[in-house]
């Protein structure tokens, strides 16, 4: 049976991203995947902060190699006040990258995972997780394939939390943000309007719900309705859904005339939550398997790439420290303490956000000078940035 330093669960952005981290700095690497190939799937605009992690691991240049459209900024529209902002990623401090790029999940998580294959990590796919032991000297994972020894684990499997829930950690779900999704990709939504090809346009609606347009390299742009549970649909039901909500947006009708939807709708639902606990002694997790809030603000990829980040630091610390716990307060950074900091304050944001007239309360904050660029260094995805003025007067 091989022995691995880090056997990591699942090979999405996170799982990929943590494997590449501890691959180039000399630890040998498992991803254990159950699925063949990508699904399509929610958390398809990236954000500026999230590159810096990309310049780090080298996948920059792959995501910036013309594949993929640059997204310079963020459109809102509030069908409710007939209000709109543009968020303009060049105000958000960050001189070094004032951009982030919108990705077709199929494509995407291929191309991490192929790079991550570039740096030495091993990959099973497809092969199913079955369940870990844990014990002093390590974990003894199982798949439906075979048997494998590990001194951490990395809980990447999404919203499954199938390593997280092994050691009876608790879901909770934030009560105000009870969603779900309906979205699919179209060709012919119209473009002309925007500052820049590749910017995300955000439609505020009536009872807390809202639209999203993301547009990809060439002519398929991502939409989609978010809704709270008071309005569940089927599978059935879900165009008649998606073209009513679509209608009560003026905005978005008008983009959306002429259209031609090129793939099925899917549905999301149950977005909020997070587990009590994100780290143990030998497993940490990442990702939507640790927490996630809600798609409006494109958090979901950049916490799983920020906690891929930092759980990398402590097992890399953990590593060639003794095999210190990963939950030890002597580990390199307070994994849990930083990454629900961060969480924090995007869940602050949410709440700003839900609680109605989103575009005008941002117009108050920015009243005053420093805010502005706090604010658009806030929905860049800069919640870990202590220095941010959201972040110091405790807005955020």
């Amino acid at each position: 049976m091989s022995l691995y330093d880090v056997i990591v669960v699942g090979a999405g952005p996170g799982g990929c991203t943590a494997a590449t981290y501890l691959a180039m700095k000399g630890h040998k690497v498992l991803i254990i995947e159950k699925d063949t190939y990508p699904k399509f799937k929610i958390g398809e605009s990236l954000l500026p902060f999230s590159m810096e992690v990309f310049k780090e691991t080298g996948f920059y240049d792959v995501l910036s190699s013309g594949k993929y459209i640059q997204k310079n900024g963020a459109y809102f529209f509030d069908s409710v006040t007939s209000e709109n902002i543009y968020f303009d990623f060049a105000d958000n401090g960050n001189a070094e990258f004032p951009h982030a790029y919108e990705v077709p999940r199929t494509e995407f998580d291929k191309d991490l995972l192929a790079y991550a294959q570039t740096k030495g990590v091993e990959v099973k796919q497809p092969e199913e997780f079955v369940g870990c032991e844990m014990n002093t000297a390590g974990v003894i994972v199982t798949t439906n394939k075979g048997t494998y020894r590990g001194k951490y684990i990395v809980d990447a499997s999404g919203r499954g939390s199938c390593v997280t829930h092994k050691f009876q950690t608790k879901i909770k779900h934030a009560a105000y943000i009870n969603n779900f999704a309906v979205y699919a990709h179209f060709e012919g939504v119209d473009r002309s309007y925007l500052k820049s090809e590749g910017d995300i346009s955000v439609g505020i609606l009536k009872n807390q719900a809202w639209s999203w347009a993301i547009p990809f390299k060439g002519a398929v742009t991502s939409v989609g309705i978010v809704s709270t549970k008071d309005f569940v649909v089927e599978m059935n039901e879900s165009e008649s859904f998606f073209d009513k909500r679509v209608a009560d947006n003026p905005f978005f009708a008008h983009i959306m005339r002429g259209t031609k939807r090129v793939g099925p709708f899917m549905i999301s639902s149950n977005f909020s939550y997070a587990s009590e606990q994100f780290c143990g002694e030998r497993w940490g997790s990442v990702g939507d398997a640790m927490s996630f809030l809600d798609p409006v603000f494109s958090s979901g990829v950049h916490v799983s790439l920020m906690s891929a980040k930092y759980l990398s630091q402590n097992i890399d610390y953990s590593l060639r420290n003794g095999e210190i716990g990963l939950n030890d307060p002597a580990n390199v950074n307070k994994f849990e303490e930083l990454m629900k900091t961060g969480v924090n304050r995007f869940h602050h944001l949410l709440q700003i956000f839900y609680s109605g007239d989103f575009i005008n309360k941002v117009r108050k904050i920015e009243k005053n000078p420093n805010m502005h660029s706090a604010m658009v260094a806030a929905v860049s995805g800069g919640m870990w940035r202590d220095t941010n003025s959201l972040m110091r007067y405790g807005v955020l």
